[in-house]
């Protein structure tokens, strides 16, 4: 077994399941952006950091939140959302610090991932061609294949479902209070709030059983050693 901080579970997860924006990708600026810039076409004067602190929920959600809008409206709204951010914005994004490396760990351990992101179903995939991640994840749950998305545990419930693993014995690592409060209902064992952008009190409350500042301390949180670099013996 591999050392890690005095908070660092004690074996590896059997699974790991991932939230894809703002855990992997550093993608909520041009999902705020994006977003802004839609609202305004439809005359809605939204802030970027008020777009910024709705995330977590689905997009249709956090526009009728934003917006006092009906579900049908915000649904309206969030096809012109997709349709701008899909044309101009999500190929500039680039994965956050240590996403690669934990990624390459994770499956040079032979540990398997799920994606449980917001983001529809083939948005998801489409994001994981881009970044040549597509072999990484065994199953993807969009906010669409679930019966309903996070912060119901059903999302998670149907990556686990998928995976064939128990939840006690899986992690999750995501960054907002909704990812946490989804594997927590889900019974998932550990769960792993990244602060870069939520306060670690937020995130302990909602569900989480461990924090890390970022992807590079998580490795060593869940005791996965780092993948051998490409080209060694």
């Amino acid at each position: 077994m591999s050392s890690g901080p005095p908070d660092a579970v004690p074996r590896p997860p059997a699974a790991v399941l991932f939230d894809l924006d703002g855990t992997l990708l550093d993608s909520l600026g041009g999902t705020a952006d994006a977003l802004v810039e839609t609202l305004a076409a439809h005359g809605h004067d939204v802030s970027r950091r008020a777009v910024l602190e709705a995330l977590g929920h689905s997009l249709p959600e956090v526009i009728a939140t934003l917006c006092g809008l009906s579900p049908q409206e915000a649904a309206t709204l969030a096809d012109d959302y997709r349709a701008l951010y899909y044309g101009r914005y999500y190929d500039r994004v680039e994965p956050l610090p240590g996403a690669e490396p934990l990624l390459a760990a994770l499956g040079a351990a032979g540990v398997p991932l799920a994606l449980v992101t917001s983001r529809r179903e083939r948005y998801a995939r489409l994001v994981l061609a881009h970044h040549r991640w597509v072999a990484r994840f065994a199953v993807v749950v969009g906010q669409d294949t679930a019966a309903a998305p996070k912060p119901d545990p059903a999302p998670v419930a149907c990556a686990l479902s998928g995976l064939g693993v128990e939840a006690e014995s899986a992690a999750l690592v995501g960054d907002t209070c909704e990812d946490m409060a989804a594997a927590a209902a889900a019974g998932v064992g550990t769960i792993v709030g990244l602060t870069h952008i939520r306060r670690e009190g937020e995130l302990r409350a909602a569900g989480a059983t461990h924090t890390a500042p970022g992807l590079p301390a998580v490795g060593a949180l869940l005791r996965v050693p780092p993948a051998a670099p490409r080209g060694a013996a």
